[in-house]
């Protein structure tokens, strides 16, 4: 899958970090939807699934993050997503959107005093940026491995293809089972 993934679509992102970030957050599959403190007992295989998985997560309240480069809900109202949510599981859509969110916590990074010079992975501002698009913060990211993961090729079992480790779900679509 990681083969098929329209890394032109990544925003001034080198290929090579785009390509380590996707195969952490979903392994490469455009329909992947990661449950933060839960998980999926499989992923969807075909956009009708991931549609009616979303929508049961958002009937239960749950927070997730879709696609393959898990943007998470709460940048649905900025993206337009909200009124077209297959739009974020567009590959291309979802990947400039996981880019920009990158950038933008690259840009906070090195406004914090990280210091770097290139989203790449090999600086301190990377690093920072990693962690925020993780976690929302420049330490939990590092701190709880996300960061190694990313930069290091070895993906962890529990998060990569969008299952995250935690709660499980009671089913509420018969398109997908939870844990």
């Amino acid at each position: 899958m990681l083969d098929a993934i329209p890394y032109a679509c990544a925003q001034d992102v080198p290929p090579a970090l785009v390509r380590q970030l996707v195969r952490v957050e979903s392994g490469g599959n455009p329909f992947a939807i990661g449950v933060v403190g839960g998980r999926l007992a499989r992923q969807p295989r075909t956009l009708a699934e991931a549609l009616a998985t979303v929508q049961s997560l958002e009937q239960q309240g749950v927070n997730y993050s879709i696609g393959i480069s898990q943007v998470n809900r709460i940048h649905f109202p900025r993206l337009g997503w909200n009124k077209e949510l297959a739009n974020g599981f567009d590959a291309c859509g979802n990947l400039q959107a996981g880019t920009g969110i990158l950038k933008t916590c690259y840009q906070r990074a090195v406004g914090a005093g990280y210091a770097g010079t290139a989203l790449d992975g090999a600086n301190a501002a990377s690093r920072a940026s990693l962690s925020c698009y993780y976690s929302g913060n420049f330490v939990s990211g590092e701190r709880l491995g996300y960061v190694a993961r990313v930069l290091g090729g070895s993906p962890d079992p529990g998060q990569g293809q969008g299952q995250g480790q935690g709660r499980q779900l009671a089913a509420a679509t018969s398109s997908i089972l939870f844990d």
